[in-house]
């Protein structure tokens, strides 16, 4: 069927029509995706649960960042006034989602001291990652010699994960492109052939990035690693089964003269 003399036409418009119909809802698919840490787990996890459950209170509706001073040398007059100095400045800072920051918990050693700061996100990944940020930010600014402090939690986890997957989408992306157009243009010595299997792929992306909206938008829990692993599987499984059917054509183009036969 797709390689027939009329059918080949029928099915190139089938699937620009699908293009056509599901590619604006591609937009839409990250706006979509859910990244609450249940997200992440099985539905029937026990912690999924506990944090279904959690939701019911106040406390359960936030992410906390977790502050934690270290001083190697245990703290002094002057470090636990830097540390108090801080979370006031937090505090007075009004970062967007964190809605107080407890006084500090000194370790029983006298050589830590820890912070939290609830994040309430509300699902909004941005808010998240900006507010840990500033957090990281005011809490470091001013420390005397040897005080050291760094942010983690829940929150912490979040935002450093999700600094760690920013751009991949891209970079798969320019990556493929430069390995399809090496392949198909220095080894088939073919200036435009290498555009096809690529077209085929942003119409295969558009379409599954709209289905995936759909689906998120129907009630199935679609995150950020849905979305990194589905560039994966279509420009991944997608270059590599173009490039072996080319091989395999060009196989047949030898024995055969009708290119639909081949």
């Amino acid at each position: 069927v797709v390689s027939g003399r009329r059918s080949k036409f029928l099915v190139l418009a089938l699937w620009l029509a699908l293009a056509a119909a599901l590619g604006p809802l591609a937009g839409k698919f990250e706006s979509a995706q859910q990244n609450e840490p249940s997200s992440f787990l099985p539905g029937d996890g026990e912690s999924v649960k506990v944090l279904n459950a959690s939701d019911a209170f106040a406390s359960g509706q936030a992410t906390p960042a977790i502050i934690v001073y270290d001083d190697a040398d245990g703290f002094d007059p002057l470090t636990r006034a830097a540390v108090a100095e801080r979370r006031a400045a937090l505090i007075a800072a009004e970062i967007e989602g964190v809605k107080a920051v407890s006084p500090p918990v000194f370790s029983e050693d006298g050589q830590g001291a820890l912070l939290t700061a609830p994040i309430v996100a509300e699902g909004e990944e941005e808010i998240l990652i900006g507010a840990v940020e500033e957090i990281r930010e005011i809490a470091a600014e001013d420390l005397p010699p040897g005080l050291q402090v760094k942010v983690t939690g829940p929150a912490g986890f979040s935002a450093d994960a999700s600094k760690a997957f920013e751009g991949i989408n891209s970079t798969l992306l320019f990556a493929t492109v430069g390995l399809v157009f090496f392949l198909l243009v220095i080894i088939y010595r073919s200036p435009i052939f290498w555009f096809l299997p690529l077209f085929a792929l942003i119409l295969a992306e558009s379409v599954v990035r709209g289905l995936g909206y759909l689906l998120a938008s129907n009630g199935v829990v679609i995150n950020g690693q849905v979305g990194g692993i589905l560039l994966v599987l279509v420009f991944g499984a997608g270059t590599d089964y173009a490039l072996l059917l080319t091989a395999r054509y060009r196989e047949e183009l030898r024995l055969l003269v009708d290119k639909h036969e081949a």
